[in-house]
């Protein structure tokens, strides 16, 4: 079947002089038509009632036209002939109102409020060539306190990876989390109790994964291969790396070193001095190894 359209909402003109020509549009929504390629006749959507258009003043503004028609009903369609074009019960919505007469709500009093000011002076992260190095800086006395360090590869979903102990005369507090997993984009926050035992979480740090180049960005051809390999690799960055061609048993028989560009890189490998059989060829880049495997057949 099909679904309602939606209504039409509310728009509020808190002016009690308007020039020109103002159209205010809160018409309902159309619902949707039902389709089915069985020669049921499915219900298609009711249309969406009319919104409000609602102006100060005594009376509404002529300058103003209130669109706040119902939205219409869908149809069948797509369907047996005889249901073709059907509404099967499904109505239009009825429409809204243009009104006058609104006054904005004004407090009758001052309202004041104690700002809670946070003792979390800074949070920040930044990747290293040993990981993820977190640093922190905490204004009160904070023995006692223990400092959960949260990680998250979603941004949503954190999980703990270690615990910092608070000290009764420190106030800057770091972290190296060396289990960080070097290619992804990573998003950290820091979480503690306050005095009254509830949880307090600090902003979220996003820290980048390391650029180069991925698991799937490595394309090796022809395979088999005769007199030499092709290699095109993506990488997300710039960088030293090697090629190497390893034998079945995992022996470096060939090592080139290249250069990573920002995007497609080709190199070309020769072949034509390895013996027929199965080899393997490394692209190693920083902490990164990715590993193709390829033929080498006869002449």
């Amino acid at each position: 079947g099909g679904g309602g359209g939606g209504a039409g909402g509310s728009i509020i003109l808190n002016a009690s002089v308007v020039s020109g020509s103002v159209t205010a549009n809160a018409q309902g929504a159309q619902g949707s038509n039902s389709s089915n390629h069985t020669s049921d006749c499915m219900g298609p959507g009711g249309g969406g009632g009319g919104g409000t258009v609602w102006a100060s003043g005594a009376s509404f503004p002529a300058a103003v036209s209130a669109v706040v028609n119902g939205g219409a009903n869908g149809v069948v369609y797509g369907t047996t002939a005889s249901c073709l074009g059907s509404a099967n019960s499904a109505t239009s919505g009825s429409a809204g109102q243009a009104l006058s007469g609104y006054a904005l709500p004004v407090g009758t009093g001052p309202v004041c409020a104690t700002l809670v000011v946070s003792p979390l002076e800074y949070f920040n992260g930044i990747r290293t060539d040993g990981g993820v190095v977190l640093s922190w800086g905490f204004v009160l006395q904070a023995a006692g306190t223990d400092f959960v360090i949260q990680r998250s590869t979603d941004m949503t979903h954190f999980e703990p990876v270690a615990t910092v102990a608070g000290q009764q005369d420190l106030a800057v507090y770091s972290y190296a989390d060396g289990d960080a997993p070097a290619s992804e984009a990573l998003a950290y926050r820091l979480a503690w109790k306050n005095a009254a035992g509830d949880w307090s979480f600090s902003r979220i740090v996003a820290v980048p994964g390391r650029p180069g180049p991925e698991e799937g960005s490595i394309r090796l051809f022809p395979n088999p291969a005769i007199d030499q390999v092709s290699i095109n690799v993506s990488s997300s960055g710039t960088g030293l790396a090697t090629l190497t061609i390893a034998g079945a048993l995992g022996q470096s028989l060939a090592v080139r070193p290249v250069v990573l560009h920002i995007g497609l890189n080709s190199y070309k490998v020769p072949v034509a001095t390895l013996a027929p059989g199965a080899y393997f060829l490394v692209l190693s880049a920083g902490d990164r190894r990715i590993v193709r495997s390829f033929i080498k057949k006869k002449e």
